[in-house]
């Protein structure tokens, strides 16, 4: 009868809504760390049917509370990416307006417009976000209690799995909650987190990748380094690119190594030839002769590394341009064929294989 009793009382309370679910924003008795938890979890439900200050308008004022520009703002989020790609660029001046309390002098303010944006996952401003965050954790170790609820957001093992999901087949998806985290995880710098930064860089999705890149920027050292270098040789648009010039920065050897060995990208390969040809040394001319021919623009740039590093022993290779190349290519290659010496007498030619460059 006991278990019975119990069992019926537990079904009982499971079955029963729970307090955050079904409260309400009440203007008459504000409390800020309540309000900004349910903020966090609830976000516009919390302040639904409730009758707010405020107007709509094209022009949010500085953020001073819960209005109808805040409800307004979660029910549509309109949050900038994490990285902007491309040229093209749209207002965010609501989010502007949260983004600009939490560096604010009012702490009450800055706790609720950092519920607001967690709620959302605003991506391009997790940096402030998490800042703010053990900000308010210093200065008022009586919210102890109320922070976390948001630090829980950040926790290592809640990250991992967020960015263990899969982008949106659509390349242009926004994705606020998958973005967020892969922000997140550079941001706190969850270590383990890198070699799956590191897969999200190299694919598909346009705002993941680019995202990826930018928390993998967030590390330094050797696996950073290599997590770029994965990311290059994806060659994902605007992330591969984007990861060969930081890679460029940190470590120009192994930049120029990924380069030599990885696919050539399909299609255009201006960018990647002419970055190819400022890193070049003699084991990348091989490779510039390959990319040559696709080039396009960087043609110049490449012609321009072949004179510096190549060998005799590249002369063949070199003698396989001369068919698709303007006069005044062909005329600057000869002369550098004639510069290189002949090999011994008896001795053929040799040409390196690009397996002979692959990287140790």
């Amino acid at each position: 009868m006991w278990k019975c009793a119990t069992a019926f009382v537990i079904a009982g309370v499971i079955a029963l809504p729970s307090a955050a679910a079904s409260s309400r924003f009440d203007p008459a008795r504000p409390r800020v760390r309540r309000d900004a938890v349910q903020l966090l979890v609830l976000g516009p439900e919390y302040l639904e049917g409730v009758e707010l200050q405020g107007e709509e308008s094209d022009g949010p004022p500085a953020f001073d509370g819960l209005d109808t520009q805040v409800y307004s703002f979660l029910r549509y989020p309109l949050v900038q990416p994490a990285v902007w790609f491309g040229c093209g660029r749209y207002p965010a001046d609501r989010e502007a307006r949260f983004v600009e309390a939490l560096g604010g002098t009012n702490d009450r303010h800055a706790l609720q417009a950092l519920a607001i944006l967690m709620h959302v996952r605003a991506p391009r401003y997790v940096p402030e976000q998490w800042q703010t965050l053990l900000r308010l954790r210093k200065a008022h170790p009586r919210w102890a209690s109320t922070l976390r609820r948001f630090f829980a957001a950040f926790a290592e093992e809640n990250l991992l799995h967020a960015i263990g999901q899969n982008p949106s087949t659509d390349p242009f998806a926004r994705d606020y909650a998958l973005n967020w985290a892969i922000r997140a995880v550079g941001v706190t710098q969850r270590a383990k987190a890198l070699p799956r930064l590191a897969e999200l860089c190299a694919g598909d999705s346009v705002r993941a990748s680019l995202a990826a890149w930018r928390s993998i920027g967030d590390f330094t050292g050797h696996a950073s380094n290599t997590a770029l270098a994965t990311c290059v040789t994806g060659w994902p648009d605007n992330a591969g690119q984007r990861a060969l010039d930081t890679l460029i920065d940190r470590d120009p050897d192994l930049a120029r190594r990924t380069l030599v060995v990885m696919p050539l990208p399909p299609g255009r390969i201006d960018g990647y030839a002419s970055r190819l040809s400022s890193l070049a040394d003699t084991s990348a001319v091989p490779r510039l002769i390959e990319a040559f021919g696709a080039a396009g623009q960087a043609q110049g740039d490449v012609l321009q590394a072949l004179e510096l590093h190549a060998q005799p022993e590249h002369r063949p290779l070199l003698r396989t341009l001369l068919r698709d190349m303007t006069p005044q290519q062909r005329r600057r290659l000869l002369r550098l064929i004639a510069r290189l010496p002949l090999p011994p007498a008896g001795e053929p030619e040799a040409s390196p294989t690009l397996a002979d460059l692959a990287i140790e």
